[in-house]
């Protein structure tokens, strides 16, 4: 994610090559992104938050499958 991240416009793009390669089959798959991490300021938090719900509706259709993106929501606060 530190790589992708940089640029979110790549995030969506990259899942989707993702459930190409693992789900092909239709079977379940799952991820784990962390677009959040300690350090990221104000700004980026937001873009992130965007992001996230950027997701939600570019897969709401097709495959179905899980994401989670575990952080410190105390962390986020912080930084």
């Amino acid at each position: 994610m530190r790589v992708l991240e940089r640029n979110p416009a790549r995030i969506i793009p990259a899942w989707r090559r993702f459930l190409d390669r693992q789900g092909g089959d239709r079977r379940s798959v799952r991820g784990i992104g962390e677009p959040i991490w300690s350090g990221r300021e104000e700004q980026e938090l937001t873009e992130c938050q965007r992001h996230e719900s950027l997701l939600n509706v570019a897969f709401d259709h097709g495959q179905a499958w899980r994401l989670l993106c575990p952080y410190d929501l105390e962390l986020s606060r912080t930084t």
